[in-house]
C-alpha cells in the first residue's frame, strides 16, 4: 500500500464517476463498456492528501483502453484550463475494466504518465469494475500509483490509500437518497460526457446536485432509443445502492455513535457541575447562616444595653 498520501473523494465526484461506469457497464446490458474522465481537485492541508471535488466524464467505448488521442489531450487541456479559475487542476483519472478486474494495464501506464510525472508526483489513476461491486464489501474501484514513474510503463504499481467523503452533514444521506432514486426513474438523468454538452460550458453542468431548470431540460429530450442504457443503470445502481448505503448506514453509526458519546459525556459534565453548584450553594448559605446568627447576637447585646441607659 503506498503511503505517500491518500486520495480524499468529495461526493459529487465519487457520484459522477459511478454514474458513469454503471451508465455503460451493467450486468443489465448486452456489452458494457470502458469509461475514462478526469478528475478534478487540489492538495489538502495537510500537505500530502489529495481532494477529488468533481470528476469529469470524457467518453467510453474500447478505444478507452489504448494511448490517449490528440482529442483526449485536447479535451485535457480544455477542462483544466476551465478550472483552474476555480483552483482546481487535474489530479488524476478515472477509467473502468468491465468484468476484467482493477488493475493497471500496459496501456494505462502508458496513459498514466501524463498524470504522474516529475511537476505532479501524487498523480493517481482510478480503476473501477461494476462487476465487483458487492463482493467482499468491495465498493468496485482501487486506485494506483506507478512506484516509479521515471521507470516510464516499466514501471510497477502501487495501491493508494483512500477514503470517500465521511458524512459531517445530512446531506450525505441527501446524496445517497438522490442517487437511489436516480435509479429507480423510467428515464433517469445520466450523466453526460464532455462531447454531449450543448449550451453551458461542462464546467457549469457537471456540477451535483443536478439544479432544477437542467432537470426540466433534460426531460424534455427523447430517451427512447437509451432505453437498454437507462435498464442498465437502474440495476447497476441498485446492485450499488444496496452495497453503498450499508456502508452508508456503517459510517452513520460511527457518526450517531460519537454524537451520542458527545451527548452522554456533555451530560455527565453538566451533572457534576450541578452537584457543584449545589455543594457549592449548601456551603455558601451555611456561612450566611452563620453570619446572620453572629451579627444577631451581637444587636441583641447591644439593644439590651441600650435599655438598661436609658
Amino acid at each position: 500500500m503506498a503511503t505517500d498520501g491518500k486520495v480524499i473523494i468529495k461526493k459529487e465526484a465519487f457520484r459522477n464517476m459511478i454514474t458513469h461506469v454503471l451508465r455503460f457497464g451493467s450486468e443489465a446490458l448486452e456489452n458494457s463498456v470502458e469509461v475514462m474522465g478526469v478528475c478534478m481537485g487540489k492538495k489538502a492541508s495537510s500537505g500530502k492528501d489529495i481532494e477529488v471535488i468533481n470528476a469529469i466524464p470524457l467518453t467510453h467505448g474500447p478505444q478507452v483502453e489504448n494511448d490517449f488521442s490528440p482529442e483526449d489531450f485536447e479535451s485535457f487541456a480544455k477542462i483544466d484550463e476551465q478550472y483552474r479559475k476555480k483552483d482546481l487542476s487535474v489530479v488524476g483519472w478515472y477509467h473502468s475494466h468491465p468484468n476484467e478486474g482493477l488493475f493497471f494495464s500496459d496501456f494505462d501506464k502508458s496513459n498514466h504518465l501524463y498524470y504522474q510525472k516529475k511537476q505532479t508526483p501524487h498523480g493517481f489513476g482510478i480503476v473501477f469494475d461494476h462487476a465487483l461491486m458487492g463482493k467482499e464489501g468491495s465498493l468496485g474501484f482501487k486506485i494506483f500509483r506507478l512506484t516509479d514513474f521515471k521507470e516510464g510503463a516499466n514501471s510497477e504499481c502501487e495501491e493508494v490509500e483512500y477514503e470517500i467523503e465521511v458524512p459531517n452533514t445530512l446531506d450525505y444521506f441527501s446524496w445517497a437518497k438522490k442517487f437511489v432514486e436516480d435509479s429507480q426513474k423510467k428515464a433517469p438523468l445520466l450523466i453526460k460526457e464532455i462531447d454531449e454538452f450543448v449550451g453551458p460550458k461542462p464546467s457549469e453542468l457537471q456540477e451535483i446536485p443536478i439544479a432544477p431548470e437542467d432537470m426540466a431540460e433534460a426531460a424534455e429530450e427523447d430517451y427512447s432509443e437509451m432505453a437498454p442504457i437507462f435498464s442498465g443503470f437502474q440495476q447497476g445502481a441498485a446492485s450499488f445502492s444496496e452495497l453503498f448505503m450499508g456502508y452508508f448506514i456503517t459510517q452513520l453509526s460511527k457518526w450517531t455513535k460519537d454524537i451520542n458519546e458527545g451527548t452522554l459525556n456533555g451530560s455527565e459534565y453538566l451533572r457534576n457541575t450541578l452537584f457543584q453548584m449545589k455543594d457549592s450553594i449548601a456551603f455558601s448559605m451555611s456561612k450566611v447562616e452563620k453570619w446572620f446568627d453572629n451579627n444577631l447576637d451581637e444587636n441583641i447585646e447591644t439593644f439590651k444595653e441600650s435599655v438598661l441607659h436609658m
